[in-house]
């Protein structure tokens, strides 16, 4: 019988896994968890600024205007809009390698170099046509006065939105490449939905634009602010259809529009809440391998002789983590919740008054032929910000009706995430506050109980009838009920906190189990290289070993089942790398196994009869 021969393990495969990733065991940093929106930022920027980039293509960029207030738009070379044109089609094919890359799943830097690339020259060229447009000075009759048009003002949009969301994914693109990213924290950073429902509102906007600037006779200007805010809800209506047909449209279009806009708008809240869970358990991730490295827990390791996993580098006594870092971590994700809630609340306000108050200066210096003061331009943001829309006051110029739909498209989504941000922490004020009256009046209830108690005991020592006394004493005795309520009224208050909080700590600790056991089943479902079973094994131990999230002052425990647990499988014929996937698939699933048993257990204790 031949001898098998063991395969010859890879270099540095045996070097811990610890060892491999940097200080945060392999976690992505914290300049990473920041520009992890960056993504999905830049393809819902680009979106509106290709939108933008068709109005620029779609006509001059100069216009005269006549005496009697008619309005002549000058002829552009042909040069010029060829590299226009050229700008659309960079910006375009980068657009679409950007949502290519981020639904491929493979690795994104690539692709990103090339995104920003395009979108880099896009910018490039889009500047270098508004800088030769400046220098530009066509002759004019002396009753004639130039003009910028609408389009002029959308390519300097355009280009200043292709360097901003450059700039926001290259950052993204140099933070993640130092950062070992799974597939599910990709799936959750470049996230295409809300980029795809984006693209589906901007292709309503942008083609309701074209179909009423045919049916209505108005350019495509004025037929893109007429549609911005009919689709926004703003309604202010100085522009409206007079034809029968128009108005027909009307009813499916603004349906459709208004269903698209809900669409984006709860992406945005699902994308946050997304990001906010991800950063949440980044950090618990890093708090649990802090705790595992202060109590400087062993690690286990495989047995490089044997073709089974054992798990009899288990000592019998060691020392592993307390389970009162269940509580230390509840702590931290209380806070962090708290902390994430309160910065949201201050960058929407902060954005919000930005809007209204910058943006009114903004206005109020582009409708100063309309002789708007400061407070008329407040008045005018402030109702078209809260899509009230009186129409009284509305934008006349060509800057202003542009500045108009690019705040428009800003304001919205912020004042909506303003609202909710605002409703999660009125109801957790709420919250809070109703449990600080319950507490409150408990207190006092035991404070007057307490008080009732000691009156009682002064006013029967100052009796001098002692017969009196021994009957009070004697008739006092005879229920015995009355006797123990009269005399441990305070213990049995202390008695209901303990076992509130008995039962609070319990909950945390099932709560943590079902969370380790998700991210165990993520782990299987994805093949991830980067869960290391040998890192995790001895946190996994002190939960098994933990009593309802009592913290104990012992830190050995004994572990009879597991020295005689083993995992057989057969290597004959694999490589070592396939071997080494499936001893970590296997060390998973038994974490995974005794996991759901000891949740269980919980469970049903919870459940019984005798439960607290």
């Amino acid at each position: 019988m031949s001898k098998r021969k063991r395969p010859r393990k890879p270099k540095g495969e045996s070097r811990n896994a610890l060892e491999r990733s940097d200080p945060s065991n392999g976690l992505p940093s914290r300049w990473w968890r920041s520009a992890a929106p960056f993504p999905v930022m830049a393809g819902t920027l680009c979106a509106i600024a290709i939108m933008f980039n068709i109005c620029t293509v779609s006509q001059g960029w100069q216009e005269k205007e006549n005496a009697d207030g008619s309005i002549s738009i000058l002829s552009q070379p042909t040069w010029m809009v060829a590299l226009k044109a050229v700008s659309l089609a960079l910006a375009s094919i980068s657009y679409i390698v950007l949502i290519l890359t981020m639904m491929a799943k493979r690795n994104p830097h690539k692709g990103f170099i090339v995104v920003l690339s395009g979108w880099l020259t896009a910018g490039a060229l889009l500047f270098s046509l508004i800088g030769v447009t400046t220098r530009r000075h066509p002759i004019v009759q002396p009753r004639q006065s130039l003009k910028y048009t609408q389009s002029y003002f959308y390519g300097i949009l355009t280009a200043s939105l292709y360097i901003f969301i450059a700039i926001l994914l290259a950052a993204y693109t140099a933070t993640a490449r130092s950062a070992s990213l799974s597939r599910h924290d990709r799936r959750t950073v470049e996230y295409t939905s809300i980029i795809l429902r984006t693209i589906t509102f901007i292709i309503v906007v942008t083609g309701g634009a074209g179909v009423y600037s045919t049916v209505e006779g108005w350019s495509f200007m004025d037929a893109l602010y007429f549609t911005d805010y009919t689709v926004l809800t703003i309604g202010i209506g100085n522009i409206v259809p007079k034809t029968h047909l128009g108005r027909s449209l009307l009813f499916p279009y603004a349906t459709a529009g208004i269903i698209a806009l809900g669409l984006v708008v709860s992406s945005i809240t699902s994308f946050k809440k997304t990001i906010r869970n991800m950063r949440l358990r980044l950090e618990l991730q890093e708090a649990r391998n802090r705790l595992l490295e202060q109590k400087k827990s062993p690690r286990l390791t495989h047995d490089e002789h044997n073709d089974n996993i054992t798990l009899s580098s288990i000592p019998s006594t060691a020392t592993f983590p307390q389970t009162s870092d269940v509580v230390e971590l509840q702590r931290i994700r209380s806070d962090f919740n708290r902390r994430v809630q309160w910065q949201a609340l201050l960058f929407f306000v902060t954005a919000w008054f930005v809007l209204w108050l910058l943006s009114a200066a903004v206005f109020r210096r582009s409708e100063r032929n309309q002789n708007w003061t400061y407070f008329t331009a407040l008045y005018f943001t402030y109702t078209s910000l809260t899509t009230i829309g009186y129409g009284d006051f509305y934008p006349t110029s060509n800057f202003g009706k542009v500045f108009f739909v690019f705040w428009s498209l800003l304001a919205i989504p912020v004042l909506t995430n303003l609202v909710t941000v605002m409703g999660e922490i009125g109801v957790r004020t709420l919250v809070h506050f109703a449990g600080y009256i319950l507490r409150l009046g408990k207190s006092r209830r035991k404070t007057r109980n307490k008080k009732k108690d000691d009156s009682d005991l002064a006013s029967s020592s100052n009796c001098r009838d002692l017969e009196k006394h021994a009957q009070w004493s004697s008739n006092l005795k005879k229920p015995s009920q009355d006797l123990s309520t009269v005399g441990t009224t305070s213990t049995f208050a202390n008695n209901e906190l303990d076992l509130s909080q008995s039962m609070i700590k319990a909950g945390q600790h099932r709560l943590l189990l079902a969370e380790e056991i998700k991210k165990l089943v993520l782990a299987l479902l994805e093949g991830s290289s980067e869960q290391d079973p040998r890192r995790d094994w001895p946190w996994i131990l002190s939960l098994l070993h933990s009593r309802d999230g009592e913290a104990t002052s012992s830190a050995e425990y004994t572990f009879p089942d597991v020295m005689n647990q083993s995992i057989s499988y057969s290597y004959e014929g694999l490589s070592s790398e396939e071997r080494t996937a499936i001893e970590k698939n296997n060390e998973t699933l038994l974490m995974l196994k005794w996991l759901t048993e000891k949740l269980c257990s919980e469970l049903s204790k919870g459940a019984g009869p005798s439960a607290p």
